[in-house]
């Protein structure tokens, strides 16, 4: 099973990514895509685009959030529309993108695993994503495949989080609850992400988690989550950093996988 988060800023991404994965992979495959905001015709539409599509939605008023950050509801929603286009570091946006990418997304991620304890394994992934090829990833002799770069100075930078392989058993259930405990440990308020080791709250967290379980691991190359847009790759990432001789934001970004879909994979597979 396929596990992502969308909130309703980033829908134009979930129509990508199941088109993509229809185009290029097994579509007895199943997607669990954890909502937040969506309205009806949204999720029928996302319904009728994949045969095997769960839609797990949930509503939510933000003024708790919105307060607790000391932000009005309109500097709030101007917050999420810079994070929607990829500005993560203007004044309060890290610490939204931290409430939706860290908070929902991850305890989405245990919901998943918790109404899903039937399936062997969890491909956990970003939604913003372009499949280009089938995914080759599921080594069942393995608890995990995670991308490493252990080599990195810091700690929120050591592994990252958009794109891993978790199979089904007691010990990634006790890493993904462990990672939610981490994360739920410091209020969103209080949190260190003006700080280089722990900017990134996710990867720090999950880093920290990872830390203080044993696991049978392999790595996952960078093919998988690819933001430089190799050929070879089998999955892009939306998380490029820059363009050439255009803004840098993510509708140029969506609309250039969007037509990469369209112009090049479709020509490869059949699109629907």
């Amino acid at each position: 099973m396929i596990t992502t988060y969308c909130t309703n800023n980033y829908y134009r991404w979930a129509e990508l990514f199941l088109k993509s994965w229809k185009t290029t992979n097994d579509n007895s495959e199943k997607i669990c895509i954890n909502t937040l905001n969506f309205d009806e015709s949204r999720i029928q539409k996302l319904k009728g685009m994949y045969e095997n599509l769960i839609i797990a939605n949930e509503n939510m008023d933000f003024k708790e959030i919105y307060n607790n950050l000391g932000m009005t509801k309109e500097e709030f929603e101007n917050s999420r529309h810079g994070v929607k286009e990829g500005f993560r570091d203007i004044g309060k946006n890290r610490s939204v993108v931290t409430f939706f990418a860290s908070d929902k997304r991850i305890n989405s991620v245990l919901r998943t695993i918790n109404e899903h304890k039937e399936e062997k394994y969890f491909l956990q992934c970003d939604i913003d994503l372009l499949f280009r090829k089938p995914i080759e990833v599921i080594k069942m002799d393995y608890d995990a495949g995670l991308r490493f770069k252990l080599h990195r100075q810091y700690e929120c930078r050591k592994i990252n989080i958009g794109f891993m392989f978790l199979k089904n058993n007691k010990k990634t259930v006790k890493l993904v609850n462990d990672w939610v405990d981490v994360v739920n440990s410091v209020p969103l308020h209080k949190r260190d992400i003006k700080t280089l080791n722990s900017k990134l709250w996710g990867q720090y967290t999950f880093y920290q988690a990872y830390k203080m379980n044993k696991l049978k691991t392999f790595v996952i190359s960078d093919s998988y989550f690819d933001n430089r847009y190799n050929d070879k790759s089998v999955v892009w990432s939306a998380n490029k950093r820059m363009w050439k001789n255009k803004t840098r934001n993510k509708t140029n970004t969506y609309e250039f996988l969007k037509a990469e879909h369209e112009n090049n994979i479709c020509n490869k597979g059949v699109c629907k």
